[in-house]
Order: C-alpha cells, then structure tokens, then sequence
C-alpha cells in the first residue's frame, strides 16, 4: 500500500518487528514510538528490519497533548532518552522548591507551552 510511516506503542513494535513480514514493509520511512519505555534493545530491532527507516521515540503526559519531547534513535544507542522538546515546549526539572536542578540530578518534570 506505500504506507510511509506509522507509530507504535513499544509492545506492538516488538511483535511487529518479529513478524517476518517485517522486512517486507520497505516503504516506511518514519516509526513513531510511545505510550510506554521504549527499550534501546528494541529500538536498534527495529533499524536492523527496517534499514533507511527512521525511529523517533516520543514522550509525553496525557495532560500536555501527548508528546512534548522527542528523540531521533542512533542504530546501536545503548539507551532510549525521552529527548528534547517539541516546538513550542519547554521542558524543566526542578526540585521541590521549584528551582533546577543541575543535569543528571533527580527531580520532577514540568512542562510549559502551547501544548497545555
């Protein structure tokens, strides 16, 4: 049918994937993965079926639309990251008095923009 893209959540991607079928589906060009952890495992799978194929992985609460990050995978990544925002969004972690925290320190995810 000359589908060009489709998006997953990663449990449908996996059985996807494992179809042998799979490699047939030679006209996709984007995945779009989200709704749960997306293993890197999984991910570097879906490149291997699908070589020329572009993975995103997209993050996301229900209350922000969906996605506000996203993530363009690298074959052999050794993780999935949420990614960096959306147009329009801004993304902060910030500690419990609502200040930044410095990068790889814990703290609560807040979101701002176009899409709240």
């Amino acid at each position: 049918e000359g589908v060009t893209g489709a998006d997953f959540v990663p449990s449908l991607l996996e059985a996807f994937v494992a179809e042998p079928g799979a490699k047939e589906c030679t006209s996709l060009r984007w995945i779009e993965v989200a709704g749960e952890a997306f293993p890197a495992e999984l991910a570097n799978r879906a490149v291997e079926v699908l070589p020329g194929c572009g993975v995103h992985n997209l993050y996301g609460p229900t209350e922000a639309s969906v996605e506000v990050t996203a993530w363009q995978h690298v074959p052999g990544a050794d993780r999935v990251p949420i990614g960096a925002p959306i147009w329009n969004t801004q993304v902060y972690v910030l500690d419990a008095a609502l200040r930044p925290v410095a990068p790889g320190v814990a703290g609560e995810l807040y979101l701002a923009g176009a899409g709240l």
